[in-house]
């Protein structure tokens, strides 16, 4: 289930039995469509693009005008198509492009070109960046800011693309080092108004401060499902054991 607000005021909802619900919040009508496939992620691109990531289906772009649906695919032919068609999360950086996680490494559109780059661990295929310390693992959540994209995998920790230059960090658990991240399996990630950045672990969260190279721990032990940060600079947790504020 998840569900994003468009700057038109619409709420989408999307299910995982594949129902696509267009709410209009003034008239609470409920119109919706079955696209056959699980909804795991929203972003919209303009008041007429809006972006789904699916389980199966691959990534879908609506054309709210026309209702015409695009899908990116696999193409065998090409190796900078989607290899995975489970798309798990989708996140806009601040340029515009596309960056999105499946269940085999992560994408970058760019939707101005419509041009798809895949970022992979080892690959020798024109326009694909074969990087270090990437590893061939599903992608549970991304996050974009100016400099880097952040990418949190099922089991190899956490990721930091520096888009300037190309270079990976890699951050992983280590039970002899206070200093690493609570656990390798990253669920979420945001960053605060002071560019600290937030992570959530089968095993607690984590609060990254780049300036000083150093790691916080809270809710050690807990399972950390989403967080949000407020307007009010307010950190939101979500666990299997309730809701935590910091």
């Amino acid at each position: 289930l998840c569900a994003i607000t468009t700057k038109d005021g619409l709420f989408w909802l999307g299910t995982f039995d594949g129902n696509l619900y267009n709410i209009n919040l003034t008239d609470n009508t409920f119109p919706y469509n079955n696209i056959r496939a699980s909804v795991n992620s929203f972003c919209e691109e303009n008041d007429s693009v809006l972006y789904i990531a699916t389980t199966e289906k691959g990534l879908l772009k609506l054309n709210r005008k026309t209702g015409i649906y695009e899908k990116f695919a696999n193409k065998y032919s090409n190796q900078n198509s989607l290899l995975n068609h489970d798309i798990n999360i989708l996140r806009k950086d601040a340029y515009g492009n596309l960056w999105f996680g499946t269940n085999s490494g992560f994408y970058k559109l760019d939707a101005g070109k419509n041009l798809l780059t895949r970022y992979a661990h080892d690959s020798s295929a024109t326009n694909t960046r074969a990087i270090n310390h990437i590893p061939p693992d599903s992608v549970y959540c991304v996050h974009a800011d100016k400099k880097n994209v952040w990418v949190g995998f099922g089991d190899e920790g956490l990721g930091k693309l520096d888009l300037g230059t190309g270079k990976v960090t890699h951050y992983l658990y280590d039970a002899k080092d206070r200093n690493s991240i609570s656990g390798n399996s990253v669920y979420c990630i945001d960053e605060d108004s002071l560019v600290n950045v937030w992570v959530g672990t089968y095993n607690g969260l984590d609060k990254l401060n780049e300036r000083n190279n150093s790691i916080k721990h809270y809710l050690t032990g807990y399972n950390i499902n989403n967080i949000c940060i407020d307007n009010s600079g307010i950190i939101w947790a979500g666990t299997n054991d309730g809701l935590y504020q910091y």
